[in-house]
Formats: C-alpha cells, structure tokens, sequence
C-alpha cells in the first residue's frame, strides 16, 4: 500500500487542516506508536491526535482519499475550533474551561476513581438483573443458547459481486476474513471482528456503523444494502452431483 499512502501525503501536503503522515515505529517514532498501541505493521491511525482510532477499511489510493475526504480536518474542541461543537457540547467545554487547571484535575480525578469503584459493581448488578428478568439462570441459559444456535447461520463463505468473506463463530463472537477481493473494498486477507446477535451480526470499525442481517431466503444483506450470498462448497457440490 506504499504507493497509495504516498500519493495521500502528496494530496494532503500543506493542508492546514489535515495531516496525512508516515511514522517510522522501529526508529524515531517508536515512542508515538508505543503510545498510540501499535503492533504490527503497517497500521493506519486516524482521528484527534489524543485519540487515535485504528483505521480498518480498504487500503487502495481510492478508498484512502475518500476516507480521508470524509474524515480528516478540525474537530470540536477548545480553541479556535469551539464554533464545530453542538450548542450542548459547547456549553460543556465553557463550563469546563473556566476552572482551573488544579479543579479540573480533580475532577477527572474524582471521575476515575467513580468508575474503578463503581463500574465492577454495576456490571455484575447487570449481569443479574438479566438473569432475574430472564427467569433465572435456567431460562438465561437457554436463551443465550439459543442466540448462539441460530447466529451459527453466519458461519461460511459468502459472496457479493465477485467479492468473497469468510465468516468464523465462536459462540456470539464473530470473525470475518476477505478470501477474494474487488477493486475499491476491503483487500484480500483484512479481518474485522464483531459479535452476533441472533440472526445480526455488527463489525467493530471505527468511525463507521457496519453490520448485516440474514434473511428469511437464507441471503446477507449488510448496512449498505450488499445482498450476499452463500457460496456452497466444492466437496458439498460434488457429493449433491453423486446423488
């Protein structure tokens, strides 16, 4: 992908907005990428400088350019960039901005300390509520069986236009791999993770809502209106055949 990502910087060179950068993780950029968490290479970081999102989508110059089109430039924040906020969210940042350096610090010290106590807390009053609201654990555990039996329909290969995914489950969990791709999507080898719920399925990408959904005539359709369908193995093909 060098020379797409080298044409990008090109494009985006001395646009006071955005920044579209190479970082050299081995040598003097090792620090910055130990502190934004990665790990393998090449991994494309975007978003605001203190929060850094991992990019997950196709990796062709075309894609690139209109992810970054869509996403790249200022962001709300304190600053000169106060007006990009919603009326709420301004009045938020104001409301925080005329403390003090030393009051804000013990605010978000307050605030962490709340959420280290009390969040184990509400998670497992969570996990047990859904229990007692189930019927107890009897009927939990049947219904999280169920779930599990009917999400196992995502499992195998399926295809949309030429582009083929593989899908793996692990109870709720779900893991897709692109097994053959198309000019302009997610290249061939990419993997997103996601969990299931029932017969849907959401995929963890930042910046972008993804999913599908499997219908009564056994095809997936996907949040941007793809409809897939499965692609029946060679070995099941030729024993049909035999028959």
């Amino acid at each position: 992908m060098k020379p797409a990502w080298d044409k990008l910087m090109d494009d985006f060179a001395g646009n006071p907005n955005s920044l579209v950068a190479d970082v050299d993780c081995d040598g003097t950029g090792k620090d910055l990428c130990e502190t934004h968490g990665v790990e393998g290479f090449p991994t494309i970081k975007w978003g605001d400088a203190g929060d850094m999102k991992k990019y997950e989508g196709a990796r062709s110059y075309e894609a690139l350019k209109k992810f970054a089109e869509e996403n790249l430039g200022p962001q709300c924040g304190p600053g000169e960039n106060i007006g990009l906020c919603s009326d709420k969210v301004k009045k938020q940042i104001e409301k925080y901005l005329a403390m003090g350096a030393e009051e804000l610090e013990a605010k978000i010290d307050k605030a962490m300390d709340k959420v280290n106590v009390d969040m184990p807390f509400m998670n497992k009053a969570l996990a047990y509520v859904k229990v007692q609201e189930a019927g107890g654990p009897e009927a939990m555990a049947a219904l999280d069986a169920a779930a599990v039996e009917k999400s196992q329909a995502f499992a195998g290969k399926w295809e949309n236009e030429g582009m083929v995914i593989e899908i793996s489950m692990n109870k709720l969990k779900a893991k897709m791999k692109v097994v053959k791709s198309v000019k302009g999507r997610h290249p061939k080898g990419s993997q997103l993770e996601g969990k299931a719920s029932g017969l849907s399925v959401t995929w963890d990408m930042p910046g972008k809502t993804m999913g599908g959904s499997i219908k009564e005539d056994g095809t997936m359709v996907d949040t941007d209106g793809k409809v897939w369908t499965r692609q029946v193995e060679e070995a099941k093909k030729d024993e049909k055949s035999e028959l």
